[in-house]
């Protein structure tokens, strides 16, 4: 048994091609039914985003199992599959391995570092987990995806640096405040760019927030969605004294605000700092601003010079998160060692692994539904300590039937898994252990 991965990506796809292929949560329950059902992968995972679908499996055959798959998505979609195939890419094994470990810590999405893969490959996991097609090797495997993912993250800090015009304007707004904790501000215009910078100011704590928009319906839309309040565009300059962060993102072909309008809010204010961020195209604001005692001005081009700098410092942080995803997909592989006597083992280890993953899975989920109270992350701190209790219990009962398959293949051998399978009732068809009959 190997691990492999089939799929494609924003590398290697057009959109429209994407979208055609696209999994919805229906779909994954009723692919990954069709997978087991037709013996395709004992394993499998669907991974679907807007960038990229993948199939994720573990299977003694991966070169059969691959093209298994391809005709799968093929029949699936509705698609023909030489359409399909000069899109499609194919690991196996060692090259999948690392391809998840890469995935899952955002090296291979097409924003270098950015977190939401993660919580898409959870959510795609736990689906797998529901749907019965997550064994034991795929468990092992995500688990430790997740493990290293979260620690290339932490060590490399890859996703640290914002990409967007938005958050790096409000970030910059709390670095020149400290803190954004009660600060008040005005937005003007009611586009994208505002809407993202709304929502970024309101995850930092910066309640309230006016809106102001030629369209009043637009600005009472955009407030209602961040917790702001909306107000009419010729009474925005009211607001100005009374705010510290003023955003402009409008089609304005003339300045909206100029020195003098700065210079009454900072007599008002009693020159308390305020900061304004001019992301609109022409400029909102007279530049002239810049040079009014305590106002601190950007515009767009500021802004892009900033993104364009942690652009290029997310490149360098990538360079040793590439190494830290390597070095955990080759430790990955070599772990495997004689505990891997199911990938690829005698049917015993692999009937024997089996049963412990059906009970670890029952005894969890009875466990969890007692404890109701736990968040996401503890009850993956429980899952992650039952694999690791079942794998250190197999480790050993692994070794020895691996052993004797492989240097002892006489008829003594059969001794040992006969005792092994009834040691462990392997073929009693009630999966508990140890319980009387």
């Amino acid at each position: 048994m190997k691990y492999l991965t089939v799929g494609l990506s924003h590398k290697t796809a057009p959109l429209d091609l994407r979208e055609k292929l696209a999994f919805s949560p229906e779909k994954v329950k009723r692919g990954l039914s069709l997978l087991l059902a037709e013996s395709l992968a004992p394993e499998s995972l669907i991974l679907s985003t807007c960038n990229r679908v993948e199939i994720y499996g573990v299977s003694p055959e991966p070169e059969g199992c691959v093209q298994g798959i391809k005709a799968f998505l093929s029949r699936f979609h509705g698609l023909p599959e030489g359409d399909l195939e000069p899109f499609l890419y194919e690991r196996i094994h060692e090259e999948a391995v690392l391809h998840g470990f890469r995935v899952a810590a955002g090296l291979d999405s097409m924003v270098v570092g950015e977190s939401q893969i993660f919580g898409q490959m959870k959510e795609a996991y736990r689906m797998a987990q529901e749907a019965g097609s997550a064994g034991p090797h795929l468990n092992r495997y995500i688990h430790r995806v997740f493990q290293a993912a979260k620690k290339i993250r932490s060590e490399t800090e890859i996703g640290s640096l914002p990409l967007s015009v938005s958050y790096v304007a409000v970030l910059l707004a709390k670095k020149i405040f400290g803190s954004l904790e009660g600060r008040k501000a005005l937005l003007l215009g009611a586009g994208k760019m505002s809407e993202l910078a709304a929502l970024h100011l309101k995850s930092q704590g910066s309640p309230p927030i006016w809106v102001a928009n030629r369209s009043f319906e637009k600005a009472e839309s955009m407030a209602a969605a961040c917790g702001g309040q909306a107000v009419h565009f010729n009474d925005f300059k009211m607001c100005l004294p009374l705010v510290d962060v003023v955003i402009t993102s409008t089609a304005a072909e003339d300045y909206l605000i100029r020195p003098d309008d700065i210079h009454e809010a900072m007599r008002l204010r009693k020159n308390k700092p305020m900061f304004i961020i001019d992301i609109a195209v022409p400029r909102n604001v007279d530049p002239a601003v810049h040079r009014i005692f305590n106002v601190y001005l950007y515009d767009l081009d500021d802004l892009q010079g900033m993104v364009e700098t942690n652009l290029k410092g997310r490149r360098e942080k990538a360079v040793r998160a590439e190494a830290m995803a390597s070095e955990e997909a080759a430790s990955f592989l070599e772990g495997l060692g004689p505990d891997s006597a199911v990938l690829g083992g005698p049917p015993t280890a692999q009937r024997l692994a089996q049963k412990f993953e059906q009970l670890r899975r029952r005894e969890l989920e009875k466990a969890l539904s007692r404890l109701k109270d736990l968040n996401q992350k503890e009850k993956e701190v429980v899952e992650g300590l039952t694999l690791s209790i079942v794998n250190k219990i197999l480790h050993d009962p692994l070794l020895a039937l691996k052993t004797v398959s492989d240097l002892r293949p006489d008829p003594s051998s059969a001794d040992v898994h006969e005792i092994i399978q009834k040691l462990f009732r392997l073929d009693d068809t009630d999966d508990s252990l140890g319980s009387a009959k």
